[in-house]
């Protein structure tokens, strides 16, 4: 499968996922998107950035209590309102990727990390 068929497969057997997204960290580009329906570009430009500042920027930097040069980047965050959750992802072995997976509030955020985990390596491993 393709990068586009990967998403389009994790985002339809997630129960109220409606964006699937592969990013790239280092430039905050959205390389591939899978969504229920369309999305302005400035959406996905924006969501891009909430990946990086969740998984590299101050956020990241904050959560794990670090701050300079030598902190530790986070691999997983969590960004839940009452009206949606955002589930961002970095590969373990391209770590300048990242899969951002947006969804209803009350989908099972245990299948949405596990999923988007397997969902990310296959991806990278077929790059």
């Amino acid at each position: 499968m393709n990068v586009t068929e990967e998403l389009d497969a994790f985002r339809t057997a997630l129960a109220g996922c409606q964006v699937a997204a592969l990013v790239d960290l280092s430039t905050s580009m959205v390389l591939s998107t899978s969504t229920s329906s369309r999305l302005p570009q400035e959406e996905l430009d924006a969501l891009a950035m909430a990946a990086k500042n969740a998984l590299s920027g101050q956020m990241s930097e904050a959560a794990l209590g670090e701050d300079g040069e030598d902190a530790p980047e986070a691999m997983e965050a969590l960004l839940a309102t009452t009206h949606e959750a955002r589930a961002f992802l970095r590969g373990a072995s391209d770590r300048k990727e990242a899969l951002i997976c947006v969804c209803g509030p009350d989908a099972d955020l245990s299948e949405v990390f596990e999923s988007g985990r397997q969902t990310l390596t296959k991806i990278i491993a077929d790059a």
